[in-house]
């Protein structure tokens, strides 16, 4: 292990797109598409539209702090740029113990899943997994840690060849159902009115999570200034095309009545006009799943190495290994998603995710108000336009976000971040602080 500190510059904005972008097209798509469909009927492919419009709102503002800060962690190091004194520090680290929770943890969830996908393409061809997928989700955990400690190339490759393997077998599907349409199902495209779509828009928001990987990558960047912003925005753009003709796509084959009914919509979907559906969408759902494992494996540690490198948890993890990644917090943070696989909790762990995700996403938010005002002198390379209109509407439209979520789940995010701080002070004032020297 090297005493290092610092990462590797040797991200693109190609890179950070395919990771931002990878990170996106998760499991979610595949999830909620025909729930939003039995919603808003053909309509649902506007919730999605609509819902990267509020995430882009959001991107610009985080954008503009992240271009200025370059620090790798993100969230986490926001607080202490813009605020400085006792309120950054406490902050950071809040927003750092958020994000870890969420994007350090969350790909045991999405691991759960991808092992199931993977058993699924295999029972395709008669080959039963005698390993149930909570193991099977660790070994795809172990795997994808052991490819991401060996250095950034393998992974950076990796990542951008299951975005566009997933991009790919989507748009075939797209062409395929499209070529097949059925008119009549798309003739009443909005049966439940206006509404319907607002409240779809409401589900589909937190399927675009994913481009919050990048800030924490901000010092792996050659050009953070430049490529930050546009591997952002361009993600979500890709991202917002995709899932509103994907969407488009499905309803075009059968109502959302029983889209909404499937456990795996797009694969019926695609059954109605060709065979071979299934097994298509089953390997583009497992790619999803991998690409986003690996998106949150890459990002998760880096959150840690920076708050260890900043002495607010152990100096242990922010060391850089000899490979350039910070070798103690991907091992430790790969320990903390096995461990949660194991317990299979898939149904609390995603909406719990979710919110500390926004907490994450809300002190950013706050942090670029105060970078402003307090900061004049700072010119960040990227400026959000319409400010401070965006920032209000970027904070609306968070707010509105978390008061959607189920209200257990939420309580479990509020435990997490307690424990948060409870480390926080114990770190900070009693003799365990020895260790963050």
């Amino acid at each position: 292990m090297s005493n290092k500190q610092e990462l590797n510059k040797s991200l693109t904005a190609v890179n950070g797109w395919a990771i931002s972008t990878g990170g996106m097209i998760g499991i979610s798509i595949f999830m909620i598409s025909g729930q939003i469909s039995g919603i808003a009927g053909p309509a649902a492919c506007l919730g999605f539209a609509l819902a990267a419009l509020v995430v882009i709102i959001i991107a610009l503002c985080i954008s503009e702090i992240s271009s200025a800060c370059t620090k790798a962690g993100g969230a986490n190091v926001h607080p202490q740029f813009a605020l400085g004194g006792k309120a950054g520090d406490f902050l950071s680290f809040f927003s750092g113990w958020a994000m870890w929770g969420s994007q350090g943890l969350g790909p045991a969830i999405i691991a759960i899943i991808c092992a199931s996908y993977l058993a699924k393409i295999l029972s395709l061809f008669g080959i039963i997994v005698p390993i149930p997928d909570n193991i099977m989700a660790v070994i795809i955990i172990l795997i994808l840690t052991v490819l991401n400690s060996r250095g950034g190339e393998g992974s950076k490759a990796f990542q951008l060849i299951t975005t566009i393997g997933i991009i790919g077998a989507m748009l075939i599907f797209v062409f395929g159902s499209l070529t097949h349409a059925k008119p009549e199902l798309l003739v009443d495209f909005m049966p439940n009115g206006p509404k319907s779509v607002l409240q779809a828009a409401s589900i589909c928001i937190l399927s675009y999570g994913g481009w919050s990987t990048i800030p924490a990558m901000a010092e792996e960047f050659k050009n953070p200034g430049k490529d930050i912003p546009k591997a952002i925005i361009s993600s979500i753009i890709t991202c917002g095309l995709l899932y509103t003709i994907f969407c488009y796509a499905m309803n075009a084959q059968l109502p959302g009545s029983i889209l909404a009914q499937s456990t795996s919509p797009p694969v019926d979907a695609a059954l109605q006009f060709t065979s071979w559906g299934a097994l298509l969408i089953s390997v583009a759902g497992l790619l999803a799943c991998l690409s986003t494992v690996n998106g949150w494996i890459v990002t998760g540690p880096r959150v840690f190495f920076s708050m260890g490198r900043d002495g607010v948890i152990p100096k242990v993890f922010g060391k850089v290994s000899d490979n350039g990644v910070p070798g103690v917090a991907l091992w430790v943070t790969s320990i903390g998603q096995c461990l949660l696989a194991l317990t299979g909790m898939v149904q609390l762990l995603i909406p719990m995710v979710t919110f500390v995700l926004m907490i994450s996403w809300g002190i950013s938010l706050i942090s670029m108000f105060f970078l402003r005002y307090k900061h004049p002198e700072t010119k960040a390379p990227f400026r959000a336009p319409g400010f401070p209109l965006v920032l209000i509407v970027a904070l609306a439209a968070l707010v509105y976000m978390m008061s959607l979520l189920d209200s257990t789940a939420v309580m479990a995010g509020c435990v997490w971040q307690v424990v948060g701080v409870v480390l926080y002070y114990l770190f900070k004032y009693s003799s365990l602080h020895k260790l963050c020297e």
